[in-house]
């Protein structure tokens, strides 16, 4: 049986999802991750920037961004789980 708190985690992060946009334009994306705070907003590869950055912004309260460190390991993201 799956632990209470991970279903609990999961279904919030599905309803935060919702009000994260589906289709992304270069260069609106860019300047909302720069007008963001992002300090990735210049890099070629900004499209797994920006969703980082959407993770950052619409899942703040939910889950621990970046995650915890296990020796040289470091997670992106932590709650219950990594």
């Amino acid at each position: 049986m799956i632990n209470q708190k991970i279903v609990d985690t999961v279904e919030k992060l599905q309803t935060a999802s919702r009000n994260m946009p589906k289709v992304w334009d270069g260069r609106s994306s860019i300047l909302e991750m720069k007008a963001g705070g992002s300090t990735q907003w210049r890099q070629m590869e900004w499209m797994g920037f920006y969703f980082e950055f959407l993770c950052e912004t619409h899942f703040d309260d939910i889950i621990d961004m970046p995650g915890k460190k296990y020796r040289n390991t470091e997670f992106d993201a932590f709650r219950e789980i990594s």
